[in-house]
């Protein structure tokens, strides 16, 4: 049996409130078809994606992740930005400036994780927040016109990361419920 995993680094719960209020302010003067909101709850950053693992590979993770002296990071969260899928905005995050010890933990997570012959995903790490997948051109244009010309800029703030979590990630048709098996750091 195996199960779709990642290792994320946890993020705050009153980032999560801010990021709720957030949502439904862009909800209020947009609407909300076509856009996949992400659950608050669900929010997080990305350290490795390491897809369909056996389960039976979960103990290397395990070991992988706790042989990391986890300590508290500070972030800045600044900014709402998008990524972008054939000149159309496809995702709306929220941008994580001095990432730099982020990257690190994620470089020696990564290295241990190699170490265990756990395979991962090997694309570059990039620290951002989803918020929504904008699914329909019309909602992504009207989301996109919103933020970058009448929402308030100020939307981020400090927040201190105290752990790394591993998830299991189950699809549904309402979006992915996360699961956690493993944290290494405080909750």
């Amino acid at each position: 049996m195996s199960k779709r995993l990642f290792i994320a680094f946890e993020l705050p719960a009153v980032f999560k409130s801010r990021m709720r209020i957030l949502q439904e302010k862009i909800m209020a003067e947009t609407g909300s078809e076509g856009i996949r909101w992400v659950s608050p709850e669900n929010m997080h950053i990305t350290a490795a994606f390491l897809g369909q693992v056996k389960t039976e590979n979960i103990p290397e993770i395990k070991k992988a992740m706790s042989s990391i002296d986890f300590k508290p990071v500070e972030i800045t969260v600044s900014r709402p930005g998008f990524f972008m899928k054939r000149g159309i905005p496809a995702i709306l995050y929220m941008d994580v400036q001095n990432a730099g010890q982020l990257e690190s933990r994620s470089i020696e997570l990564r290295s241990r994780l190699a170490d265990n012959a756990v395979h991962f995903d090997r694309k570059p790490f990039k620290a951002h927040i989803t918020i929504a997948r904008l699914k329909k051109s019309s909602a992504a244009r009207e989301v996109h016109h919103y933020v970058v010309n009448k929402l308030d800029k100020t939307e981020g703030g400090q927040y201190t990361i105290k752990s790394m979590v591993l998830y299991e990630s189950a699809l549904t048709k309402n979006g992915s419920i996360y699961t956690e098996i493993y944290s290494n750091g405080e909750l």
